[in-house]
C-alpha cells in the first residue's frame, strides 16, 4: 500500500517538476536525503524514482528555456575544479571500475546542484528548500526518538536500509547539520505559530535521536551544534534552563550503554575500533606521500594497500597486530588526502574557507540593508551546520555527502540574490562583491557598518 501511495505521489508531482525546475529540485532533494521509496515493500522499494524526477527537472529546463548562467562564485569555482580533479584521479585509480561507479554518484549530485544555481530563487522558494532539507532528515530524527523513547535508548537509531542515512554514524551527521535549519525555519517571522512549534518539536526530538546513534563523532558534533545554538539564541534567558532541563532529562534517560560507549573517547587507547582510526589514518598518510598529486582515486581501500603500507606507517610489532584487516578513511580529510592527493585535499579545505567567508559577508549584508533582514538566521546557523560536518567529518567518511552540497548551493542562491537586491537598491558602492571578501580587507570595513 504505501509502494502505491508513493508512486502516485510521485506521478503528481512528475508534471509539476517538468513546469517549474524549482518544484523538481525540492522533490530530488526530498528523495535524495529521505529515501521514501525505502520505507515501503514489493516493486516500488527499488524503482528508480530519482531518475524519473531528474529526467522531468531536467527535460522541463531544456523544454522552458528558463535557466540562468551558473553564478560564477568562489564556491561554484571551487567545486568544478574539485570535480575535475575528482575526473582527473579516476583515470590512475587503484581499482578503476569502483572509482567511476563513485564518480557516477558524485556526478548526478554535483549536477543537480548546479541545476538548482541556474534557476530564479526568491524568499518563499529559498523557504520551502529550506523545510524540504530540514524535515527530510527530521523525519528520520523524529522516528528513530519515538523508537528510542519507546525501548529505553538501548538500540542504535538506523536510517531506512539500502539509502545513504541506512548507518547510524551516517544519521548522526546528519542530523547534526540540519538542528540549524529547524532554529532558521522557527525564527522566520513569515512562518506560523504552528510551523514554529513543529520545528522545536522536531528539533529536539532529532537532536535526542542523534545521541541514540550511538555514534562518537555524532556525539561531538551535537555538542558543537548545541553549544553555537545556545550562544546564538536570541533569547538566553530562556534557552539556558531549557538547555539545563533537557540536559538533565538527557542525562537521566541515557542507559548505562550509550554511557560506555560515549567513554571511550577519552581511552581510545583501549577501544580498537576507535585505534583502528588512527591506525587507518596513519596508513593514508604514508600512502599519500607517496602519491602527492593524484592520490589513489575513489574507493582505493582494500587489504592489499593496508598491508603494503602499514610497517611504513607503525613499528613492526604494532603493525602486525592489524596485518589482514582494513577500513574506510574515516574521514573527510584522509579519504580527500588518500583519494585525490594533497591538491584536492587543499581545494576540499579551500572550500570550506570561502564557505564560512561567505556566511561572514551574507551576515554583514544582512544588517547592512533592511530588505536583507531575514538572511542574518540563515548566514549564522548555517555556519553551525558547516561547523558540525567539519567537526563530526574528521571521525567519519561523509565527504561527498549529498546534504553537504545542497547546503553549498543554498549558500551560493542567498549569496546571489542578496547581491541582486543590494544592486537593485543601488547600494553597489557600499558593499563590495561577496568574493572580495577574502582579499584582506576588513569586512565592517567594506560593508560601512558601525562598529
Amino acid at each position: 500500500m504505501r509502494g502505491i501511495v508513493l508512486t502516485i505521489i510521485v506521478g503528481l508531482l512528475l508534471p509539476q517538476c517538468f513546469k517549474d525546475a524549482r518544484i523538481g529540485i525540492l522533490t530530488w532533494i526530498w528523495f535524495g536525503l529521505m529515501s521514501p521509496h525505502r520505507y515501503t515493500w514489493g516493486f516500488s522499494r527499488n524503482f528508480p524514482y530519482a531518475q524519473f524526477i531528474a529526467l522531468a527537472t531536467l527535460s522541463g529546463c531544456l523544454f522552458h528555456r528558463r535557466l540562468k548562467n551558473l553564478p560564477m562564485q568562489r564556491e561554484v569555482i571551487l567545486l568544478l575544479i574539485l570535480w575535475g580533479l575528482w575526473t582527473l584521479t579516476c583515470f590512475g585509480a587503484i581499482h578503476p571500475a569502483d572509482a567511476w561507479r563513485k564518480w557516477a554518484e558524485v556526478s548526478k549530485i554535483l549536477l543537480m546542484v548546479f541545476l538548482s544555481l541556474c534557476l530564479e530563487w526568491d524568499r518563499n522558494w529559498i523557504k520551502a528548500m529550506t523545510a524540504v532539507t530540514a524535515f527530510s532528515v527530521g523525519f528520520v530524527g523524529v522516528k528513530g526518538a519515538l523508537f528510542g523513547l519507546r525501548t529505553g535508548g538501548e538500540y542504535m537509531v538506523l536510517g531506512p536500509p539500502g539509502s545513504f542515512l541506512e548507518a547510524n554514524t551516517a544519521v548522526a551527521v546528519a542530523l547534526d547539520m540540519v538542528l540549524p535549519l529547524f532554529l532558521i525555519l522557527a525564527r522566520d517571522d513569515q512562518s506560523s505559530a504552528r510551523l514554529k512549534m513543529i520545528c522545536y518539536v522536531t528539533l529536539a526530538l532529532s537532536g535526542l535521536s542523534a545521541l541514540l546513534t550511538y555514534s562518537r563523532g555524532g556525539f561531538l558534533g551535537l555538542l558543537v551544534v548545541g553549544g553555537f545554538l545556545l550562544v546564538k539564541s536570541r533569547y538566553k534567558f530562556l534557552a539556558a534552563p531549557a538547555a539545563v532541563v533537557a540536559l538533565a532529562f538527557v542525562l537521566w534517560f541515557l542507559p548505562e550503554r550509550w554511557y560506555g560507549k560515549m567513554e571511550t573517547i577519552q581511552e581510545y587507547e583501549e577501544d580498537r575500533s576507535a585505534m583502528s582510526r588512527i591506525v587507518t589514518w596513519r596508513v593514508l598518510w604514508q600512502f599519500a606521500l607517496e602519491h602527492p598529486l593524484t592520490g589513489g582515486g575513489f574507493r582505493l581501500y582494500s587489504g592489499a594497500l593496508f598491508d603494503r603500507y602499514l610497517f611504513k606507517a607503525l613499528p613492526a610489532d604494532q603493525a602486525a597486530n592489524w596485518v589482514g584487516r582494513w577500513w574506510d578513511a574515516h574521514s573527510i580529510w584522509f579519504a580527500m588526502l588518500a583519494e585525490h592527493g594533497f591538491i584536492g585535499l587543499f581545494f576540499y579545505v579551500l572550500l570550506f574557507v570561502s564557505i564560512f567567508f561567505s556566511l561572514r559577508w551574507l551576515k554583514a549584508a544582512a544588517r547592512s540593508h533592511p530588505s536583507l533582514y531575514w538572511m542574518e538566521s540563515y548566514a549564522s546557523l548555517l555556519t553551525v551546520s558547516f561547523c558540525a560536518f567539519a567537526v563530526t567529518g574528521t571521525f567519519l567518511d561523509f565527504a561527498y555527502f549529498d546534504l553537504f552540497f545542497h547546503l553549498i548551493g543554498l549558500v551560493v542562491v542567498l549569496k546571489s540574490l542578496a547581491m541582486r537586491q543590494l544592486a537593485a537598491a543601488d547600494v553597489t558602492e557600499t558593499v563590495p562583491d561577496a568574493d572580495a571578501a577574502v582579499a584582506g580587507v576588513p569586512w565592517r570595513a567594506q560593508l560601512k557598518l558601525p562598529s
